[in-house]
């Protein structure tokens, strides 16, 4: 007995360790479970969206597109948010949403820097039998500027542009801005406006010569009222068989819808398939004014772009910057340098005249 008694006291712990790490197990499984369940049956699925023409033009043209996700996919609450273009790193650093429609610059800055990845590609609406996924950038002025006619004649003219990131509102027609001969430093002033709408009102109300902005607005803002196509002309355009809207610059792919690191594959894989199935009758591509979506385009020709004209997330150091300046430009640094040799040894020279003039001075007081 008294054996027996030492052996179950022996034991008892150690059934009660095992007992005790088993429930745990199964308690935080059943937590793990009922957690993921309950995210994914409920969870908020927030898409970020480039207010290009403003946070309330932004929701009327997105906001259905949400609503069709949310009947589409009930397990998921869908919302738009707005972002400015100055929030958008901000916003994708911290992961504030899950998904983002941006034009293809900021969208490959993005890709490169967070390791966004696309997920569909916008196609644009043209006419109810006629749709386009490439867009391009229109460079225009009012048609009483007679001596505005090509891009070399925008030197020393006043230029209204909407961001520095935006594709369509200007890095398009920078490039060819430099190809015509054309800088950022020769022009009368440059001014970022933020949307679409105040850049054209800017040509309007004659605060800027030069207006950029995406295909599209033009026509857009036409068939709104807000102004006549006729009052302006088209700095170098160019003419597409299967693009019917003014332009200036070759044409690039449309906008991206991309999710972000933190976004759950089967989420993107769903959202995916219910944007695919879109209708284009539908309110969500009325509204949107889009003919629906389709599989991610290719886009490299934006990586050369950027890459081209040096722009995030290409842009170049400060050092090799300084490298590439002295390669092109090596014989300026060589009389530069030349010429602060010879100041120095003028100096040289001169505290030494000083130096021999004071002795001199002193033998000849001393000896008188």
């Amino acid at each position: 007995m008294e054996n027996k008694n030492t052996g179950s006291n022996v034991l008892s712990p150690l059934k009660y360790l095992i007992r005790i790490t088993i429930r745990s197990f199964f308690a935080v499984l059943c937590l793990w479970l009922t957690a993921s369940w309950v995210w994914a049956s409920s969870t908020d699925v927030r898409i970020g969206v480039l207010a290009k023409r403003g946070y309330e033009k932004s929701m009327e043209r997105w906001k259905a597109t949400a609503g069709y996700l949310n009947e589409s996919l009930p397990a998921y609450q869908f919302s738009i948010v707005p972002m400015a273009f100055d929030d958008i790193q901000v916003i994708v650093k911290n992961q504030m949403v899950d998904f983002i429609i941006v034009n293809p610059g900021i969208y490959v800055d993005l890709s490169v820097k967070y390791g966004i990845r696309r997920v569909l590609t916008l196609v644009n609406k043209l006419s109810i039998d006629s749709h386009v996924s490439e867009f391009g950038s229109v460079i225009f002025t009012l048609k009483d500027h007679n001596n505005l006619r090509h891009l070399s004649d925008l030197k020393n003219q006043r230029v209204a542009a909407v961001h520095q990131t935006s594709l369509g509102g200007w890095i398009m027609a920078l490039r060819e801005l430099r190809t015509s001969g054309v800088d950022e430093w020769s022009l009368a002033s440059l001014l970022f406006l933020n949307t679409h709408d105040v850049v054209v009102n800017a040509v309007l109300r004659r605060e800027a010569e030069i207006g950029i902005v995406r295909t599209d607005t033009l026509e857009r803002m036409a068939q709104e009222g807000k102004l006549n196509q006729y009052d302006l002309r088209i700095i170098s355009p160019k003419i597409y068989g299967h693009f019917p809207y003014a332009v200036s610059t070759p044409l690039y792919p449309e906008w991206p819808f991309a999710q972000l690191t933190n976004t759950p594959r089967t989420i993107a894989r769903d959202v995916a398939i219910a944007l695919l199935k879109l209708p284009a009758d539908h309110k969500a591509a009325q509204d949107a004014r889009i003919h629906g979506w389709t599989i991610p385009e290719n886009y490299q020709t934006v990586h050369d772009l950027l890459n081209l004209l040096e722009l995030p997330p290409y842009e170049k150091n400060l050092h090799t910057r300084l490298l590439d300046s002295v390669a092109n430009i090596w014989h300026w640094y060589l009389i530069i340098s030349l010429a602060l040799l010879f100041f120095v040894f003028l100096i040289f020279r001169v505290v030494r005249l000083n130096r021999s003039l004071s002795e001199h001075k002193m033998d000849l007081e001393e000896s008188m």
